[in-house]
C-alpha cells in the first residue's frame, strides 16, 4: 500500500510541478508520501489543495507548513484559505455545515436549504464554497468523509470554523417536526426515517413522546420497513425522557 501511494504521490507531484502549481523541489514527493503514511485520503486531499483549479483557493507548500501529519491540519489550512470572510462563513456556510454534520445520511438539496434556514441564493453560495468537501449522490448531499465531521466538531482543532452538533440536530429536528405536524402521510423519506433520532439527540422530550405515540406516524414507519429502527428508538427514548414524564411508562411497555 505504501509503495502504491508513493507511486501515486510522485505522479501527482510531477504533474503539479509541470503545471506550475508548486516549485520543483526534489524532496516534496518523499516528504508527502512519508506524511501520508499509507493514507490515500490524506495524500489526495493535500495534493488537491496544492493543485486547486482556482489560484485564489490553491495552497502553497508554505501555507501547508511542513506537510502536517494530520488531516485536521490540512482541513484547517484549506478552510483558512477558502473562508477568509468570517461574517460570510457564519452567515452562508456554518448553517449548512451544522446540518451536514448532524445528518444521519445524505440530505436532498431542498431539505438542506430549508433546515439551514437560508435563502435559496445564500444556500447556493454556501454549497458552492463547500463543493470540494461534499459528496453528491442520487439521494442528496453529505460531507465527503467522517474525518471532516470529526474535525469540524472538535472545537480545539477547528477553532474559528467549529460546528455545534447540537445546533444541527435542532435544525433537522425542527424541519422534521414541521413535516410531521403537517401530516405524517406526506413526510419526506429523510425526516420520516430520522426525526425521532434527531429529537432524541436534541433531548426534545415532549415532541419525542408525541411522535412515538402517534399511530399514523407509526403506521407509516412500519409500511416503510423501519420497524427495527422504531424498536431501537423506543429503547433510546426511554433513556431520554425524565422519570416523571407522562409518556415514559407507555413507551417503556
Amino acid at each position: 500500500n505504501k509503495g502504491d501511494l508513493r507511486t501515486f504521490v510522485e505522479h501527482r507531484v510531477s504533474a503539479l510541478c509541470a503545471a506550475g502549481c508548486i516549485p520543483p523541489r526534489s524532496d516534496t514527493a518523499s516528504r508527502l508520501a512519508a506524511s501520508a503514511d499509507g493514507n490515500f485520503l490524506f495524500a489526495t486531499l493535500t495534493l488537491d489543495a496544492l493543485g486547486d483549479n482556482s489560484n485564489a483557493m490553491r495552497l502553497s507548500l508554505e501555507e501547508l507548513g511542513a506537510l502536517p501529519r494530520k488531516l485536521g491540519a490540512v482541513y484547517h489550512a484549506m478552510f483558512r484559505k477558502r473562508f477568509t470572510d468570517a461574517a460570510a462563513y457564519e452567515r452562508d456556510v456554518l448553517p449548512l455545515l451544522e446540518c451536514l454534520a448532524a445528518a444521519r445520511g445524505p440530505l436532498p438539496d431542498e431539505l438542506l436549504r430549508a433546515a439551514s434556514n437560508l435563502e435559496t441564493q445564500a444556500a447556493r453560495r454556501g454549497c458552492n464554497a463547500l463543493s470540494q468537501f461534499l459528496s453528491r449522490g442520487t439521494t442528496g448531499v453529505c460531507l465527503f468523509h467522517q474525518s471532516l465531521r470529526d474535525w469540524l466538531c472538535d472545537v480545539d482543532a477547528s477553532a474559528e470554523f467549529a460546528v455545534a452538533m447540537k445546533a444541527g440536530q435542532e435544525r433537522l429536528a425542527a424541519l422534521g417536526w414541521q413535516e410531521f405536524v403537517k401530516s405524517p402521510a406526506t413526510m419526506a423519506a429523510y425526516p420520516l426515517a430520522n426525526l425521532a433520532a434527531h429529537l432524541i439527540a436534541s433531548a426534545q422530550c415532549d415532541r419525542l413522546a408525541a411522535l412515538l405515540t402517534d399511530l399514523s406516524y407509526l403506521e407509516r414507519r412500519v409500511r416503510a420497513a423501519q420497524t427495527f429502527d422504531l424498536v431501537d428508538e423506543f429503547s433510546r427514548a426511554v433513556t431520554v425522557l425524565p422519570d416523571g414524564h407522562s409518556h415514559r411508562r407507555l413507551l417503556q411497555c
